[in-house]
């Protein structure tokens, strides 16, 4: 009957649910907001949410209830008690009918991120939080299932930037899944992806169709063909055939190539590309190698596929997401959790009720090994 996201009371049409996480709970009112004070000399009307010191750190409930209808503010910032770390097993256990008291934000995260529909439509909130997004997105390419379903919940015709990131996602995840039927010479061009050959790569025909059907696809086609390693279908986008002359190659590749098909070449293991790139003579090559440090978007093919990572590994208790956007060279693919394996697995080793906890919001894989270590000793 109550919503405590909309602070409304449904008494004419009530259905029965179960607990879900929905419920707004007393500590979230103990945090506040410090009000820093009203310059009515410089505004027309006073907004009240301008004059907030925001701290996501102290407030991190206000995007989700407003049950007092102040936003907390306050005379002083203060956030409210730490919730329970709780979450954890049910990140891999399947969902009670009864959801207990936990800090589902988590929960969210992880049905976006797996493109699990089922937890995901019976945990999300009435508005996204922090990173959700971007789990969607990484979701969308990695999981076909997970995109054909957001292809039934964007328009079309996307008009709101959120709703273009997600049809051209989809679109992406479609033609890797070699379906082009959704690109048309009349696509507007933001919904037209450009990285489409991670995390999997389609078949080279694929790639030829697409740059036929959509010419200013031709570099993003041209590039997929290095990482998928199609020497035949890089030689037939360049010349119409596999054993084309080096002169047509030549003048098709002066008038699309840019540093990422060049860093991506260079990269390559197969030398094929980089000496047809190379027959474009010194000064084109020199400044190709000059413009590659200022790419949009540095991530070559074996970056993103690699399983070695620079990523920091870290246990934090109460998220074990981490992810960070990509530039707009990449589609805004955001960066893969790549630190989620350690999280999850560095949890169970360290335990969630170990009092290292009550000092410590996040541990360092090298101080796991010192909390192992120390374990070993004392038995």
């Amino acid at each position: 009957m109550m919503n405590d996201y909309d602070r409304s009371v449904n008494v004419e049409n009530p259905r029965s649910a179960h607990l879900n996480g929905d419920t707004a709970v007393f500590s979230d009112l103990t945090a506040r907001m410090l009000h820093a004070g009203v310059d009515n000399s410089s505004k027309r009307s006073v907004n009240l949410v301008d004059y907030i010191e925001w701290d996501s750190k102290e407030y991190n409930t206000y995007n989700h209830f407003n049950i007092t209808e102040d936003m907390g503010i306050d005379d002083h910032s203060c956030g409210a008690p730490e919730p329970l770390a709780r979450f954890w097993p049910l990140l891999y256990s399947p969902l009670p009918s009864d959801l207990p008291p936990v800090n589902k934000d988590n929960l969210i995260l992880s049905a976006a991120y797996r493109g699990d529909m089922d937890r995901y439509v019976r945990l999300r909130r009435p508005q996204m939080i922090e990173q959700e997004f971007h789990a969607i997105i990484l979701g969308i390419y990695n999981h076909p299932l997970w995109a054909r379903w957001w292809s039934t919940q964007v328009p079309e015709v996307a008009v709101k930037s959120e709703d273009v990131s997600l049809r051209r996602a989809i679109n992406a995840r479609r033609i890797i899944s070699d379906d082009i039927t959704c690109i048309t010479p009349s696509t507007p061009e933001l919904l037209v992806p450009r990285r489409i050959w991670w995390p999997s790569v389609a078949s080279p025909v694929t790639y030829v169709r697409l740059a036929q059907k959509r010419p200013d696809m031709l570099e993003s086609c041209l590039r997929a063909c290095i990482v998928a390693d199609y020497e035949d279908a890089w030689d037939e986008l360049l010349t119409g055939s596999s054993d084309g002359p080096d002169d047509s190659k030549v003048t098709r590749l002066s008038e699309v190539i840019r540093s990422q098909i060049y860093a991506e070449a260079k990269d390559s293991p197969n030398p094929h590309y980089l000496h047809d790139i190379n027959l474009l003579g010194a000064a084109r090559v020199e400044k190709l190698e000059a413009d590659m440090y200022h790419m949009d978007d540095m991530r070559t093919a074996r970056w993103m596929y690699s399983p070695r990572s620079t990523a920091q590994r870290v246990v934090i208790k109460n998220k074990p997401f981490a992810l960070t956007t990509g530039e707009r060279g990449s589609d805004g693919i955001p960066r893969e959790p790549s630190n989620l394996g350690f999280t999850i697995f560095g949890m169970d080793a360290i335990g969630l009720g170990n009092k290292i906890w009550e000092q410590e919001s996040f541990i360092e894989v090298e101080d796991m090994y010192s909390i192992l270590d120390a374990r070993d000793l004392s038995r």
